[in-house]
């Protein structure tokens, strides 16, 4: 990657980050832990979706995208690869 992508790479993360912290205070979240509790049981995790699709557009690994988010990331989004799989099965046997 080039200087300019990283910037692009390092603004992006950082603005899901900023959103991820915003949406747990609007939910009532005072914590790290009480976000993941309330994310990882909830039907969508719009911002682990938005980090599946940033490792695919700059080509990353999708746990290195996910470890620079932050440590509980790569929960979050095995958590949505399994949803996913889950409905392509379903689809099939149908």
């Amino acid at each position: 990657m080039n200087e300019h992508t990283i910037a692009d790479y390092r603004l992006e993360i950082i603005v899901l980050q900023q959103r991820d912290t915003n949406l747990a205070k609007e939910n009532g979240c005072r914590n790290k832990k009480e976000w993941f509790d309330f994310i990882k049981n909830s039907e969508t995790d719009d911002t682990a979706l938005a980090i599946i699709n940033i490792a695919k557009r700059y080509d990353l690994p999708l746990e290195r995208v996910a470890h620079d988010f932050d440590s509980t990331m790569i929960i979050r989004v095995g958590a949505i690869l399994d949803r996913q799989t889950k409905q392509e099965q379903k689809g099939k046997a149908a």
